[in-house]
């Protein structure tokens, strides 16, 4: 079954600075990793050092989970978002 995604937003701008302060997902941690086969298709990956999510050829096996199909899924699963004086973040909560 799909998550409950839910929009959490804390009074404090800084927290989007000081991203340990933040509960992302594991998966954000990862390092991108192309994998290893010879079949290409475009995937997205989270760039921790720049907050946000970018286009990748996956290779088409191997890997690991810092890789999303579509651009929306990892933005709601990795990137904060800074609005006026809120750090906000998306919180899966699953059945």
């Amino acid at each position: 079954p799909e998550p409950l995604h839910l929009l959490l937003c804390q009074g404090m701008a800084e927290l989007c600075d000081n991203q340990q302060d933040v509960p992302l997902g594991p998966r954000c941690d990862l390092s991108l990793n192309k994998a290893t086969c010879g079949d290409y298709s475009i995937h997205w990956c989270y760039d921790k050092q720049a907050n946000s999510c970018a286009q990748f050829w996956y290779r088409g096996c191997g890997g690991n989970d810092n890789r999303f199909q579509k651009e929306v899924k990892c933005k709601k699963t990795c990137v904060l978002l800074r609005t006026g004086n809120l750090c906000c973040f998306y919180v899966h909560i699953y059945f």
